[in-house]
């Protein structure tokens, strides 16, 4: 080899070129990343598109209530939150990576609706998490077109609140706050935090003044949050004749009116068939005030519907359900479940 131990040494004079090369690979593999995503996204776009024909013949040839028309709609469904997911995943992907000043801080995250969709216009700011005012200096921010944020302190706002608890608060155009996030945030030299949350969208304007002195709503403090409410579901998919765990299985979610079918998600089945649906009300206050009974449906990976309840669960605030599921043996056409 040309090159000895020397060469490939870093020495302080090359220290400076050889960390901007490194940032310069980081950008790079965010860019390989999203190209792929990208490429992911066309074959959905095709797999979709195939699907719906198939979905179209089957209905024209056996009607809408078959078995066999109604397994394909079931998968398109699941295709269509796919494709949602995916295309937040690779916006997300292509947010660059911005470097932290030294001495700096900054909380950076995205806000979504109930739908799922990136909310524009929310004002997003910093509050004394023991006074519950605006901690004015720090400034605020609006999330952007598809809902993302970034709030940053200078160095000489992070030393004065560092370690000091805060609250990252959402507040609308009448300076009304509409959600405080549960967990509190400090300022760390040179790091960066990130919180993801969700509500309606609102119009953005600056949060209320924080004192008697800056007018407004003469330093009062602002309302609190509504009381949390949380309802779960936890469960265990298992085989019926050897009692193990059934890994891979999609589980979908529907209300008895099925007026929040297309809200209420889906899990997959993990290593030992477990798995879990959290809800909290202020995500999904309909759904906390009017309590419809839940039903779980199973499908396999080819969409097959594997087991349907019969019984709905209660919806009761506060508590955590749980339910475990017995299947026959899977085999490569549709099961009957048998509980």
């Amino acid at each position: 080899m040309s090159e000895t131990i020397n060469d490939m040494k870093i020495s302080f004079d090359n220290q400076e070129s050889f960390l901007e090369s490194i940032k310069g690979l980081v950008g790079n593999m965010d860019d390989l990343r999203t190209n792929g995503l990208e490429r992911v996204a066309k074959f959905q776009e095709r797999n979709t598109a195939a699907m719906e024909a198939e979905h179209k013949r089957l209905v024209a040839k056996y009607g809408a209530n078959h078995p066999e028309a109604k397994q394909m709609q079931e998968r398109l469904g699941i295709n269509g939150q796919f494709k949602t997911n995916l295309g937040m995943e690779i916006e997300r992907s292509k947010m660059a990576a911005v470097q932290i000043e030294q001495g700096t801080w900054r909380v950076q995250g995205q806000v979504l609706g109930t739908d799922g969709q990136g909310q524009a216009g929310l004002t997003v700011s910093l509050f004394d998490a023991k006074k519950g005012t605006w901690l004015r200096e720090t400034g605020h921010t609006c999330t952007g077109p598809l809902g993302h944020f970034t709030l940053a302190l200078s160095a000489e706002l992070t030393k004065k609140y560092a370690l000091q608890p805060t609250v990252l608060t959402l507040t609308d155009a009448k300076q009304k706050v509409l959600l405080q996030d549960p967990e509190t945030v400090t300022a760390v030299t040179g790091q960066s935090d990130y919180r993801l949350l969700v509500l309606e969208k609102v119009t953005c304007e600056a949060p209320p003044p924080s004192s008697p002195d800056e007018g407004g709503n003469n330093g009062e403090v602002p309302p609190p949050p509504a009381e949390l409410l949380t309802w779960s579901l936890k469960g265990q998919v298992i085989d019926k004749e050897s009692r193990k765990g059934i890994k891979g299985l999609i589980l979908l979610l529907h209300d008895e009116h099925h007026q929040f079918d297309e809200r209420l998600g889906r899990a997959m089945s993990g290593s030992k068939g477990e798995f879990q649906f959290n809800f909290q009300s202020d995500t999904f206050p309909e759904l906390f005030k009017q309590a419809p009974g839940i039903y779980v449906k199973v499908l396999d990976d080819r969409g097959n519907v594997r087991h349907e309840s019969k019984e709905p669960l209660p919806f009761k605030a506060g508590e955590v359900a749980t339910l475990k599921i017995e299947l026959d043996k899977l085999r490569s056409g549709p099961l009957k479940n048998k509980n």
